[in-house]
């Protein structure tokens, strides 16, 4: 089990050129980690607004539906599990663009997709994005914020979240109402923008928060039994938000046209999104006045940050910063 410690960059806000390589200074740093962030939950949710489209234009049964939105999940917690602390081997840059990377290949895929099966490689390779950005792009928002602000960062990764699930609610329900290409052109827009936030990452510091003393390996989580009450708990809590949140994600798109009664696919985006903007209000508030707390766990939220100190492995805890 390793000491997390947070280590902040303190460099200029100004771009600099370190080792004959542009670098952005801390802020721009810490508004483009706040975007990968944002870019989980868009990802997430790209597909939400489609889903009823894909059925009717390939007659898929509930059942083929329902795969397509599930190894999404199944893939994100499995990386999770197995590469959860990768970052503190590699440096959170390394695995943000490796998990942007997947990102990119699975939202192409959506966005050329000629038949059901490029769906489901496209949410898998979604899932191995979420998968490996999660955890590293919301503790580089708290490393690359200014000292003291561990509160901040906690509400400006809240609402970067809410910002993403919203966005891709509005815009995807937007575009697929009044553009051409309905189930196309809301992932090509997608595309250019994790391209275009591929390249900002690219340009982070190169550096990673902790030393890991021993080579990378995967490997299955432990869980000592100090720990086991708070795991069940937070398992609970974290089982019950999610389990609302798969039903928007899903299901979203179908129910609300059910409920709300009109085939308008913005205004059902709409209403969909209000989940976003509530969940996005509510973390930012709590977030700021929250109790000093780990600032890992106020970040990354218990269920990550459990799993990732789970699968951890040692380290000296100094801080020390390592080439990635």
């Amino acid at each position: 089990m390793s000491r997390s410690v947070v280590q902040r960059d303190r460099s200029p806000n100004r771009p600099v050129r370190r080792s004959g390589r542009l670098t952005l200074g801390r802020q721009a740093s810490f508004w483009v980690s706040a975007g990968v962030v944002a870019h989980t939950l868009w990802t997430s949710a790209a597909p939400a607004m489609a889903y009823q489209l894909y059925a009717e234009e390939w007659r898929l049964t509930h059942t083929v539906t329902t795969g397509i939105f599930a190894i999404y999940p199944v893939v994100v917690v499995t990386i999770l599990i197995l590469f959860g602390d990768i970052s503190d081997h590699i440096g959170r840059r390394t695995t943000m663009l490796l998990g942007l990377g997947a990102s990119l290949a699975g939202v192409f895929l959506f966005a050329v997709a000629p038949s059901v099966l490029w769906l489901f490689a496209g949410r898998a390779f979604m899932g191995v994005g979420v998968g490996l950005t999660a955890g590293p792009s919301t503790a580089a928002v708290l490393e690359f914020s200014a000292e003291g602000q561990a509160k901040r960062a906690a509400s400006i990764t809240a609402a970067a979240q809410a910002f993403g699930l919203a966005a891709a609610l509005l815009l995807g329900g937007g575009l697929t109402q009044y553009a051409p290409w309905p189930t196309h052109l809301s992932f090509w827009v997608l595309f250019a923008l994790i391209a275009l936030l591929f390249t900002a990452t690219w340009f982070l510091p190169r550096h990673v928060s902790g030393h890991a003393a021993s080579r990378w390996r995967p490997q299955l989580p432990s869980l000592p039994s100090g720990l086991r009450p708070a795991f069940a708990l937070a398992s609970i809590a974290v089982t019950t938000a999610y389990a609302h949140g798969v039903l928007i994600l899903s299901l979203g798109g179908q129910v609300a046209r059910d409920l709300v009664g009109s085939p308008n696919a913005l205004v059902n985006g709409t209403a969909l999104s209000l989940f976003a903007i509530t969940f996005g209000v509510l973390g930012t508030c709590s977030a700021l006045t929250m109790p000093t707390a780990s600032p890992t766990t106020a970040l990354a939220g218990p269920w990550l940050h459990i799993i990732q100190r789970m699968t951890s492995t040692s380290s000296d805890g100094e801080g020390n910063r390592a080439p990635t």
